[in-house]
């Protein structure tokens, strides 16, 4: 029984068993040409390699991002990671929080062009496998 309602998720007859599921009109049909074990492998496999491209794309991306004024240049990975960061001798000027902030909207600019650059791997891949699939099924 539904705690919230106090019904049955599904329809019940008066012997307290549930309703038999609906009969579809017509059987589902085979596939036009049979499926072998081989094709299901070389798809597979096909599927693989764009998926291990796909992360071997992401695994290269290296954004350079600098401040405004110059004083601060950060690089970020595929990742989001910061993988190196450069201050200028002007920004040793600043505060601490003043620098501190710098470095971590410079640093958020280029995660968020390193990530909109995975999601056009991402993208890639996903066109790559409807492609993929819609050839499968002619």
């Amino acid at each position: 029984m539904s705690e919230q309602t106090g019904q049955q998720p599904w329809p019940m007859k008066p012997d307290g068993f549930p309703a038999p599921a609906p009969i579809p009109d017509s059987p589902p049909m085979p596939p036009p040409q049979p499926i072998t074990f081989d094709d299901l492998q070389a798809t597979a496999t096909a599927a693989l390699d764009r998926i291990q491209t796909a992360a071997e794309s992401v695994g290269a991306i290296s954004v350079r991002e600098s401040s405004e004024d110059g004083n601060v240049t950060v690089d970020v990975n595929g990742k989001g990671e910061l993988v190196g960061l450069w201050l200028d001798d002007a920004a040793m000027t600043q505060s601490g929080s003043e620098l501190g902030a710098l470095i971590v909207a410079t640093a958020s600019a280029a995660v968020a062009k390193a990530f909109a650059t995975v999601g056009d791997v991402i993208a890639g891949l996903n066109d790559q496998n409807a492609g993929a699939d819609s050839a499968g099924s002619d």
